[in-house]
């Protein structure tokens, strides 16, 4: 066949059926008309076609998003999967990360090509040392000698004074923090189970332990990039 048939191109077979490429399938083209009806075209289809060349597009790019992420874990780790493709534009990067865009960009490669190990070694640091920063420059944690420190200013008057001693527990006290920080939507964005998840997530890879990185684990941390950029 000497057409470059892509995704999304309207293709009429000779018997009349006529559909859009919706996939490939081992050595076919799979067409789906209006009506939902299927038909599959092979590769080198001797018949002969007309093709409505809808050359690669950001569409096209979507649309290949959509479909790798069928193949996801659970929906969570879908939605990560069609959300990190948005992470591999390092301008994007370098403004909601100034100085670690390039390591969060390996972070993201790394998760997109299947190395869960490599994705939250390289973005689950970065991302704590983020959201601490952020918290100290909306006045709601004090640094100390050690763990940071809830002020004053944090409205939960049962946190003042106490140390936040890990990613989770700034997630938490953003949240109560409410219009006060810019990342009070994260918890509830990620869910309770998933906050907890981060917080064993991320006490495995300080002290060593982190052996066995599935694609969930990475997802909370590509989720954990995306609520940061709508935190910005």
């Amino acid at each position: 066949m000497k057409f470059p048939i892509t995704i999304n191109d309207l293709v009429t077979l000779q018997s009349g059926f006529s559909g859009k490429v919706v996939a490939f399938d081992d050595a076919f083209f799979v067409l789906e008309s209006k009506d939902g009806k299927r038909e599959r075209l092979a590769l080198n289809a001797p018949e002969r076609i007309k093709v409505n060349f809808n050359f690669p597009s950001l569409k096209d790019a979507l649309f290949h998003a959509s479909e790798s992420a069928q193949f996801s874990h659970c929906e969570f780790c879908s939605v990560a999967k069609v959300y990190s493709y948005e992470l591999l534009q390092k301008p994007l990067l370098a403004k909601l990360f100034p100085s670690r865009e390039e390591i969060i960009f390996k972070g993201v490669i790394a998760y997109l090509s299947g190395d869960y190990s490599s994705a939250c070694f390289h973005l689950l640091p970065q991302i704590d040392g983020v959201v601490n920063a952020r918290l100290r420059d909306e006045k709601l944690l004090e640094t100390t000698g050690y763990f940071p420190v809830w002020s004053d200013l944090h409205p939960n008057k049962n946190l003042v004074g106490k140390p936040c001693k890990n990613l989770t527990k700034a997630i938490i006290g953003a949240h109560d923090a409410g219009e006060l920080s810019s990342y009070s939507h994260i918890y509830d964005w990620i869910k309770e189970e998933n906050t907890e998840h981060l917080r064993i997530l991320r006490n495995k890879l300080l002290h060593g332990d982190l052996t066995q990185v599935d694609e969930h684990d990475a997802s909370i941390a590509i989720m954990m990039v995306q609520c940061i950029r709508h935190g910005g």
